[in-house]
């Protein structure tokens, strides 16, 4: 995305947001453009930052390149310094590939060392087309991320360590906590595309635009988008709202999962979530014992 774009985008959303402040301005980025200029820019609008590196040099360099084919970590860790000497609180996420599943826990580990504000997100990689998750990669990222949690559990006295999947099962086993909509696509999340265009979702975005940056004068305009026909076709067909999700067990603590993906058919990450709930119940169940 144009940087340049990027920030006046932002910056209109901040003039938006001084009259309405549930307005929350969130950014997911690589880090690779973030000048110490633009990390202070993006620290006076109170924007909070998710960075994505998928694990230590070695790991995230399998994947994660240049446009020029050059390996991007130490850009990516070096816009991950500008942003913390802005004074910004970092999240972390992670994409793990069939290739770098069997690190899971190398990388978990690296990005805890970045003392995250919130629980690392550890993501399977996502096709562009149906199925969006191949099964037999479901079923090796289940494999891999349960023994990681598992691993994790053996070491750990506090479950706020785990990894934020794995947090939400453990969180609703010991204290009831349900989980809301996974990401707030169509309820309460909005995303600015490079041209201007506004959605509910970032994957969802053909037949999904529900209005422009240039067309909103007003906070009220802004939070109104919420209630566009894009948005409320999204809320009416969340995985929560439909079968299998409504009777399943786990649903409070998965919260249905990615309407996105869930569009395109069966949620493909219900057997994944499955296997996870009775993992961390068997494990609390040992640590209890």
């Amino acid at each position: 995305m144009n940087p340049g774009l990027l920030l006046a985008s932002l910056e209109y959303a901040d003039a938006l947001r001084k009259a309405d402040d549930q307005i929350i301005l969130a950014l997911v980025s690589n880090a690779t453009l973030i000048t110490q200029e633009y990390a202070r820019k993006l620290s006076s609008l109170g924007v909070h930052v998710t960075v994505s590196i998928d694990g230590p040099e070695q790991v995230h360099n399998r994947h994660r390149v240049t446009a020029d084919g050059r390996p991007s970590f130490t850009q990516v860790s070096r816009g991950i310094e500008n942003l913390r000497k802005a004074g910004i609180p970092l999240s972390f996420r992670a994409v793990v590939t069939p290739e770098t599943s069997d690190n899971m826990s190398q990388t978990y580990d690296f990005l805890r060392t970045l003392d995250p504000v919130r629980p690392v997100k550890l993501r399977p990689v996502r096709g562009s087309d149906n199925p969006r998750y191949n099964p037999a990669w479901v079923r090796r990222f289940s494999s891999d991320f349960t023994q990681m949690v598992d691993d994790v559990f053996r070491s750990i006295a506090d479950i706020s360590d785990l990894p934020d999947d794995a947090q939400y099962f453990a969180r609703y086993l010991s204290e009831g906590r349900q989980r809301g909509a996974y990401c707030s696509s169509g309820e309460g999340m909005l995303w600015i595309m490079p041209d201007g265009s506004i959605t509910p979702c970032g994957i969802l975005t053909d037949g999904f635009i529900c209005g422009h940056i240039d067309d909103i004068h007003s906070s009220e305009e802004l939070v109104g988008l919420l209630s566009s026909q894009a948005s409320k076709y999204i809320r009416d067909h969340s995985p929560a709202m439909r079968e299998p999700c409504s009777d399943c067990q786990w649903l409070p603590a998965c919260g249905g999962g990615c309407p996105a993906v869930a569009l395109s058919g069966k949620p493909p990450l219900c057997d994944f979530y499955l296997t996870l709930g009775e993992s961390i119940r068997q494990q609390m169940g040992e640590k209890r014992g």
